[in-house]
């Protein structure tokens, strides 16, 4: 019954012999790690590989890559009409502020096509940030009278 009992100085050294046993799991831990390091590399060496890791890729597939973003973000045919123009059009046209919402259903009558899933969060960013449109109120833009 006597050994049951917890004291602080019981207590104390439980921790402490605890704190020992997760710091030598540590140096093994950080021991193994070494050793699969250097197995790794020995394995690479014998591969025959550079030094890359598995799955990536060269300089030039990182190009490709790069080059088909690009081509995808070319929507509109040379020559079309951008976004802001598109808007503008569709403002001065209306007459009246409007909505990035009601722009979005009226693109298609001024010939712009676009693939976005959602077209309406394209025109709030170029109704905010071009100096062309006024706020009127929140959500809500007109063109700027000349």
């Amino acid at each position: 019954m006597a050994k049951d009992v917890k004291t602080v100085a019981n207590l104390a050294r439980l921790i402490a012999q605890e704190e020992g046993a997760v710091k030598e799991l540590r140096r093994k831990r950080e021991q193994i790690a070494a050793e699969l390091d250097a197995l790794a590399s020995v394995i690479a060496q014998l591969k025959g590989e550079t030094g890359r890791k598995e799955g990536a890729r060269t300089a030039t597939a990182r190009k490709k890559t790069v080059r088909k973003k690009i081509r995808r973000r070319v929507s509109q045919k040379r020559g079309a009409k951008s976004l802001q123009q598109a808007v503008t059009e569709i403002l001065s046209k209306s007459g009246k502020p409007m909505r990035a919402g009601e722009v979005a259903g009226q693109l298609s009558e001024v010939g712009y096509k676009t693939r976005s899933k959602n077209p309406k969060n394209m025109i709030s960013a170029v109704l905010g940030q071009s100096p062309q449109f006024t706020r009127v109120r929140t959500g809500v833009y007109t063109i700027e009278k000349p």
